[in-house]
């Protein structure tokens, strides 16, 4: 059967399709940040940006090939052809002014450009005026997403910088990067963007918090932020944090703290930051590297509205650093807490393998854990009730004092959605919470119907 006749016999829009799922790139088209609880991936924010020097050329590639089949698919594939621009540095400085003139030109014809996203480390300069006035003439009513990658050699200058976020409209997703020309940004400034869903805070000028508050109008759809590497300059960061959580904190629904890259106290300041200034916090990411891990408290964390809790780990764990993490947990007063997520699926098998170590303790669980930790920790459920009877699940339960909290750890990824993991004929005041602990993108829903616990998933 000749090519001709097997194309015809799929319509062009399965054709599309085909060609979407072939060239399709993680993220890189979102224009909004998603929340780790909601997104299909447990990347962190800005993330799919990493991927773009190997993902973003091997889909140009792809697409490149399909214009070149024949002219069916030359006319079907073109837009997905340039539906994301590719532009790289000047090879040269000479270079540079012939290419900033084209940069212009090229952004004078994206009349619906809807995402700029900035990526080079090998030059320190400012991006010249003339273009950044080209892409607010052709695009200030379509933008709705600026991305600078944090050690961004690019920078916009203060008065572009206002420029965009004043004249459009429509941005919805901001991050200017951690560059030294973002640190006379104030927080405050940010929120001159007239909606915006999502925003990277990642500046501490010294000037800041000497700005009139009163002219610092908060915005209710601006509900999820990243703080990223804010403690890195502790001597205003926290005044600083102050001055934008006293306008805006009351809005917040979601944070995302980055304490990669701060001192070790950090974490428990930022904390104790959001506890006073946002009430309606209920999801909270703590990304975490080899500085802060010890930064969790044994005494646990205050987290009195946060009902779902994502951790992110840069570093490999051992199980000194899990049982130092339980401890935390069990320390911690979070009274509505229900879901505790690893944006990592390789610190779970971390985990994992810590939690088998105690293999001569009944069900796997070392002893010092049990002992100093009152959670309950089922590994591997799917091939625990293969390997055990139910029953077991019931005496487990059943041997939990009625202040106990059950922590479900779901390593495998196989379990096929609506399964009941269990079935058990008790009372449903056996918990008073449970944590899961999960590397899938699955929504979690634990019931307990005529006495019957079911987990299910969606």
């Amino acid at each position: 059967m000749s090519l001709k006749t097997d194309r015809l016999q799929l319509p062009a829009e399965i054709w599309l399709r085909i060609f979407d799922f072939a060239t399709f790139v993680p993220g890189i088209l979102e224009t909004e940040v998603q929340d780790p609880f909601d997104s299909p991936t447990t990347l962190l924010p800005h993330a799919e940006y990493e991927l773009l020097s190997s993902t973003g050329k091997s889909s140009l590639a792809t697409k490149r090939s399909l214009v070149q089949v024949c002219r069916d698919f030359y006319w079907l594939a073109l837009p997905l052809l340039y539906q994301t621009v590719f532009l790289g540095p000047p090879k040269s400085t000479s270079a540079r002014a012939l290419r900033d003139a084209y940069l212009a030109d090229i952004l004078g014809c994206l009349s619906n450009l809807e995402i700029l996203s900035v990526h080079t480390n090998s030059l320190d300069l400012y991006i010249p005026h003339f273009v950044v006035d080209s892409l607010i003439t052709t695009s200030a009513s379509s933008l709705r997403k600026l991305y600078f990658e944090r050690d961004s050699g690019l920078h916009l200058r203060a008065s572009d910088r206002m420029d965009l976020l004043d004249k459009c409209p429509n941005l919805r997703t901001v991050s200017l990067g951690d560059s030294i020309a973002c640190k006379e940004l104030c927080p405050i400034d940010l929120l001159r963007v007239s909606e915006p869903s999502f925003l990277t805070i990642s500046s501490t000028p010294s000037g800041c918090t000497s700005r009139h508050l009163e002219h610092a109008p908060a915005r209710p759809s601006l509900r999820h932020v990243l703080f990223s590497r804010y403690g890195h300059s502790t001597e205003h960061s926290v005044d600083a944090m102050c001055h934008f959580l006293s306008v805006q904190g009351p809005y917040l629904e979601s944070i995302q703290l980055d304490a990669r890259f701060t001192p070790h106290d950090w974490l428990q300041v930022g904390l104790n930051l959001f506890t006073d200034y946002c009430p309606r916090l209920a999801r909270l990411t703590l990304i975490l590297g080899s500085t802060s891990w010890r930064s969790l408290s044994l005494n646990g964390l205050n987290l009195p509205s946060v009902t779902h809790l994502a951790l992110h780990f840069d570093c490999r764990q051992g199980p000194e650093d899990f049982q130092h993490l339980f401890l935390c947990l069990s320390n911690t007063y979070a009274p509505t807490l229900k879901v505790v997520r690893f944006l990592q699926p390789r610190r779970t098998r971390n985990l994992k393998k810590y939690v088998a170590e105690g293999c001569d303790c009944p069900r796997g669980i070392p002893e010092e854990l049990r002992e100093a930790v009152p959670v309950l920790v089922i590994h591997d459920i799917i091939c625990y009730l293969n390997d055990r009877q139910p029953s077991d699940a019931v005496d487990l339960l059943m041997g939990l004092p009625p202040s106990a909290c059950i922590t479900l750890i779901f390593l495998s990824l196989d379990i096929p959605p609506g399964v009941a993991i269990w079935t058990v004929d008790t009372p449903c005041s056996i918990a008073s919470s449970i944590y899961i602990f999960t590397p899938l993108n699955i929504t979690h829903c634990i019931t307990c119907w005529n006495g019957c616990w079911f987990a299910t998933y969606s």
